[in-house]
């Protein structure tokens, strides 16, 4: 490792290099791992491999493409002991300006035209999360939670308003439950997803289950359509008409020679009464 020249300034600004005999990218994924890099010192100052680098400081250099080439301008300071140079501070490029002010933060990460520009403004108390990218692989924000008791938590709290919004869709997945719930003063709705299928319910003493080929509604009132007409209690029905059916066919009359005997057509009541339940639904019931 090489010492500065004592009889130059403490500190200055350099640029960050990569030495002629190595590999590129393993390199440069040393130098990710280890936060050290290599520069050329400046004016008066050679090359200098080994400097230690901050680990926030190494996230927005960049390497150059070879060796003939210089990378991202750095500021350097001697450390007082070593007589080593440190890297503290990164300079920005021009083509890398991005407006700021009192009370803000900007962190802006790049590689051509994928950006990922994070922004947070205390004066609005704003935070922004901006991710473009080039075409070749999606943007993407990932956040994992994992732990040895699978009991991990994840919560976003507002006072006022949360939106959930997606050009082509939004997929909500889970291997147990999905539990919504609404709640206005003291009326309240709930929706709940799990393996035995889906429960709607609300403090109007409404209750929707949908289950495995069965769904199953309870309320005060159900109406299909506007409701203009009441629906009938099937067995009740069926149970009247063959009442009705059985004394069709029993009718007598008086006559001048005594009671009549049972209608002539009593065969066609019989018929009729045992094809009532044909009537009734297999897919429908009603309360």
């Amino acid at each position: 490792m090489n010492k500065l020249n004592k009889k130059l300034s403490s500190a200055g600004v350099g640029f960050i290099v990569i030495p002629e005999d190595v590999d590129k990218k393993t390199y440069v994924k040393n130098c990710y791992r280890t936060c050290r890099v290599s520069i050329n010192g400046g004016y008066g100052h050679g090359i200098y491999r080994g400097i230690h680098i901050p680990m926030d400081v190494i996230q927005q250099i960049k390497f150059p493409d070879d060796y003939k080439s210089f990378g991202s301008a750095v500021v350097w300071v001697k450390d007082g002991q070593s007589g080593q140079p440190v890297v503290i501070a990164c300079l920005v490029e021009e083509d890398d300006y991005y407006s700021l002010g009192s009370n803000k933060f900007r962190k802006v990460v790049k590689n051509g035209n994928n950006i990922v520009d994070l922004f947070m403004d205390g004066n609005k108390s704003s935070l922004q999360i901006n991710i473009t990218d080039d075409g070749n692989n999606p943007s993407e924000v990932i956040v994992k939670l994992g732990g040895k008791n699978k009991k991990s938590v994840f919560k976003i709290l507002s006072d006022n308003e949360i939106n959930l919004s997606a050009d082509n869709k939004i997929n909500l997945l889970t291997d147990n439950e999905i539990y919504l719930e609404s709640s206005l003063e003291d009326k309240i709705v709930s929706l709940k997803f799990n393996q035995d299928g889906i429960l709607y319910k609300d403090s109007f003493e409404n209750e929707i289950a949908v289950k495995d080929g069965e769904i199953n509604i309870k309320s005060k009132k159900i109406n299909f359509g506007e409701g203009k007409s009441q629906v009938v209690l099937g067995n009740e029905l069926i149970k009247l008409l063959e009442d009705l059916c059985s004394a069709c066919s029993s009718i007598t009359v008086p006559t001048p020679v005594g009671p009549s005997g049972i209608p002539v057509n009593a065969a066609q009541f019989t018929v009729i009464k045992g094809q009532l339940k044909s009537t009734l639904s297999d897919l429908t019931s009603t309360d």
